[in-house]
């Protein structure tokens, strides 16, 4: 595989990463306004690792 195909599927790999970390906006945003500890223990603590999770499982299966 050439290197700009490399650099141009880690950095969709990052996109995919953040974007869902980060959707829906609204309602994180909101949770930030009203209580500030809860939103970092909600990104933290449930969403991260569902994220991370899911790109695991991503790669094991496009890797079979």
């Amino acid at each position: 595989m050439s290197r700009s195909v490399t650099v141009i599927l880690g950095v969709a790999l990052l996109a995919a990463f953040i974007l869902s970390l980060g959707l829906p906006w609204d309602v994180l945003t909101s949770l930030v306004e009203r209580d500030r500890n809860l939103a970092v223990t909600v990104l933290v603590e449930l969403r991260l690792p569902r994220t991370a999770l899911a790109l695991v499982y991503g790669a094991m299966l496009g890797a079979a």
